[in-house]
């Protein structure tokens, strides 16, 4: 076998159940060397525990995960190890290296931080203190020291901004390995791998091809396959129903051979119901957003107002003027840590508080999704929780309206009386877009909306807020989101806000301002 056809990793008749439902059954895959694989699927599909199979760090329930004795992988993980958190970046890089190697490889070690671009002055810092984005830079520098063959990576672009994302799809585009990718950004998945693995209805389907061409086919087989499943339906209850009537007039005419031809027809119904296809898993909720234009010539300025850190005094960037008319749709862009939570936190109390920090027009209707989650009180049950998030928008929703729209965001009835505090991330997300869904909002401040949400929950807010008719502010590292329903964009750089009409200008303003900070730390 050559090398491009080198088998890293394979499975055979692979099967997990967890503590509630079976995962996947019968699974048979192959990586080869060539391969660069999208992992995606709805959000508990089981995407990690099937990496963390692959990795033989979890039995399967049944079935074989193969490596061959030349595999060698590296797996990057959704949190930052806890062991590494007290350590230095270089010791944190080291780390993955035997003993014996790390004097002789610290040379390389300082050559990747200053390559993924965490400076000498940050050389001494504990990774604790080190930003996400940064964390997940190290983790990427810990792969590229320990040489795998086979990189794994559980969604990296969660929460980091729009520059670091930008490195990341860089990176992993070079990368001369094979991987494996778990993301919900299909811009990353289409620009960095060639096949597709899509986990659903208990199976992993393979597409040699990039994610959005594989999703586009997967629909297609979905399709034809609950077509498939109705033309079967409707044969079973052809068959049954003359089975019913020969039942009967075979009683009725006392014919024995009626009623063994009947029995027959039933013999073939079950048959025909134990071949029938599995119908395609639905998307277990649904997304709505209902707004309206303010009607005036302006719904929010503000002029000369300096954006601080909260509960601190240093200023983060002023704005020397901003108007933001009705009907107006505004990506907010910058690094972490540049202050596009805080200027969204800042308009949000404004409104709240009537505080004129910030002009609002005064008949504004603003709802705001909070990416920390803090705008519903986790000690309520889930219900309660909901009511208060409408009141701070000054909107009463009786009980029924509350119910029905947990039920469209998913929320079975059994779990209406639930503490917000045992509540997924991902749970909370939806509990968060079903208090927006009743709220007939004028404005919306979207503080990183997609950072819970799947390839399909994505799709679903993303033709929302095309069809919203209210303004959007939204701060957000998605660039299919972005691109698709701004037209305007701020970025911060330089200590101020500047205003751009092209995405591309306000990505490169973006990308120069991070890229002057990492080579200002780097020297």
């Amino acid at each position: 076998m050559s090398r491009k056809d080198q088998v890293f990793l394979s499975t055979n008749q692979l099967s997990y159940h967890n503590t509630t439902n079976l995962l996947f059954n019968d699974v048979s895959l192959s990586l080869n060397s060539t391969e660069k694989v999208g992992l995606v699927g709805f959000n508990g599909a089981g995407k990690s525990t099937l990496l963390q199979l692959l990795t033989k760090n979890l039995e399967p329930s049944s079935g074989l995960v193969t490596h061959p004795k030349s595999l060698r992988y590296y797996l990057v993980e959704q949190r930052f190890p806890e062991h590494l958190l007290s350590l230095t970046p270089e010791e944190a890089l080291l780390d993955i290296l035997e003993t014996d190697e790390r004097i002789s490889e610290s040379w390389r070690a300082e050559v990747i931080l200053e390559n993924i671009g965490i400076g000498f002055t940050q050389h001494d810092t504990p990774c604790s203190e080190l930003s996400g984005g940064q964390q997940t830079r190290l983790l990427l520098g810990r792969a590229q020291l320990s040489t795998p063959n086979v990189l794994l990576l559980d969604e990296p672009s969660n929460h980091l901004d729009l520059p670091t994302l930008i490195w990341l799809e860089a990176f992993l585009a070079d990368w001369r390995g094979s991987l494996i990718l778990v993301s919900h950004d299909t811009r990353l998945l289409d620009t960095v791998t060639n096949s597709t693995w899509i986990i659903a209805n208990g199976g992993v389907h393979q597409y040699r091809l990039p994610c959005t061409q594989a999703l586009v086919q997967h629909e297609q087989s979905d399709l034809a396959c609950q077509q498939q499943y109705q033309d079967q339906a409707n044969e079973i209850e052809r068959i049954e129903a003359s089975a019913r009537q020969l039942a009967v007039w075979g009683k009725d005419q006392h014919s024995k051979s009626s009623a063994r031809k009947a029995q027959s027809m039933f013999k073939r119904v079950d048959k025909l119901k134990l071949e029938q296809n599995t119908l395609p898993e639905p998307y277990p909720w649904n997304l709505s957003f209902p707004g309206q234009m303010l009607p005036a010539k302006r719904l929010l300025f503000c002029n000369e107002v300096v954006v601080r850190a909260p509960r601190q005094t240093n200023i983060l960037y002023t704005i020397d003027e901003l108007l933001i008319q009705p009907g107006e749709k505004i990506a907010l862009i910058g690094a972490n840590g540049m202050g596009k939570s805080t200027l969204l936190q800042l308009i949000w109390k404004s409104y709240r508080d009537r505080d004129r920090a910030i002009t609002l027009h005064d008949s504004t209707v603003m709802a705001y999704y909070d990416q920390l989650q803090n705008g519903v009180n986790s000690e309520l049950d889930i219900i309660n929780a909901l009511s208060s998030f409408c009141s701070t928008s000054r909107v009463n929703a009786n009980n029924e309206q509350l119910k029905q729209a947990l039920l469209k965001a998913g929320f079975p009835w059994e779990r209406l009386q639930s503490k917000v505090k045992t509540l997924s991330g991902g749970e909370r997300a939806r509990l968060l877009f079903a208090g927006i869904s009743l709220i007939n909002s004028h404005l919306l401040l979207l503080d990183e909306p997609t950072n819970h949400l799947d390839i399909s929950g994505k799709k679903a807010l993303e033709h929302q807020l095309e069809e919203f008719n209210g303004t959007v502010l939204l701060v957000s590292h998605d660039r299919s989101l972005i691109e698709k329903v701004c037209k305007r964009f701020l970025v911060i750089s330089d200590g101020k806000l500047h205003s751009f009409n092209d995405y591309r200008q306000a990505y490169s303003a973006s990308q120069m301002t991070v890229e002057g900070h990492l080579l200002s730390n780097a020297s």
